[in-house]
């Protein structure tokens, strides 16, 4: 082997120990897109929120709605009933 190509053990220390700070510096964040995502999770939460909210109400509505409509067949059929007519 030639002598350029070995890779003397002091080189490539030195060589490892000045790549660490330039691949440590490339993980670093920028602060206010990290404070930028937490306000967007904290709006996307809040959405959540009200959307359980609303899924609450509408299915209070539904609920109450299916009780008239309980309501209202069994007094049609009690009717039917009265009349002597048969139902489906």
């Amino acid at each position: 082997m030639s002598p350029r190509l070995r890779l003397h053990p002091g080189r490539a220390l030195v060589a490892v120990c000045c790549c660490l700070p330039l691949l440590a510096c490339q993980q670093l964040t920028n602060p206010t897109a990290s404070v930028e995502l937490q306000e967007s999770l904290y709006e996307l939460q809040d959405l959540l929120v009200q959307m359980r909210e609303e899924t609450a109400m509408l299915q209070g509505q539904v609920d109450s709605l299916q009780f008239v409509v309980a309501r209202q067949d069994s007094t049609l059929r009690r009717m039917a009933n009265l009349m002597g007519m048969p139902v489906p």
